[in-house]
């Protein structure tokens, strides 16, 4: 449950990845695969560094896994979570091999905005990054983040916990599932989520 949740909160604050995130929608026409295959333009390339440098670069990807681990543990730590010394010790030890992906992470992020973005929007985006109002939201991003993470992750890990329940019980009504089918889907949401219904 432990790294489960840590998962569940990384993920969600890379959601964030640039503090003026873009919703970009994928292009139907190119399947993922043939996108990883084709070569990165370089002029788009080094203007998606450059964007993901202004950003704060891997110092802003560091704090987001920084908040992201805090986070979790808030949530886990009003969940009653065990603070063994062995399990203060898996946390430690998974809070460095997390952050040791930080220059990967980085380097993921700069090669989907070349990708993904033409070369002008890219000249676009990073004029405003180097503009005052950029300047002034990149150096609140971080906080902004932690912020985020501390109001959003509690209410979404408790909504998939409650939500479980009416999953597995719609499920089971429109399947016809047995009491025993139900009740080893109630506990395997358990084990992931918490008590379904709690």
């Amino acid at each position: 449950m432990r790294a489960a949740l840590f998962v569940f909160a990384f993920a969600f604050s890379l959601a964030g990845v640039a503090h003026a995130q873009l919703t970009v929608a994928e292009p139907a026409d190119q399947p993922t695969a043939a996108r990883q295959d084709t070569p990165t333009d370089p002029v788009r390339l080094e203007l998606a560094r450059r964007l993901v440098a202004d950003s704060g670069g891997e110092a802003a990807q560091e704090l987001r896994v920084r908040a992201a681990i805090a986070a979790s543990e808030r949530v886990l730590a009003q969940g009653g979570a065990p603070t063994t010394r062995l399990a203060q010790r898996v946390d430690a030890e998974l809070e460095q091999q997390m952050l040791g992906l930080v220059p990967l992470l980085v380097d993921a992020t700069e090669r989907a905005y070349a990708e993904v973005l033409t070369e002008q929007e890219l000249r676009d985006y990073v004029a405003w990054l180097e503009s005052a109002a950029g300047k002034a939201i990149t150096a609140k991003s971080a906080a902004l983040q932690q912020d985020v993470l501390h109001r959003t992750v509690p209410i979404l890990v408790d909504q998939m916990s409650r939500r479980a329940a009416t999953a597995i019980s719609r499920a089971c009504e429109e399947e016809g599932c047995t009491q025993k089918e139900r009740d080893a889907l109630t506990a395997s949401m358990s084990r992931v989520f918490g008590h379904p219904g709690a």
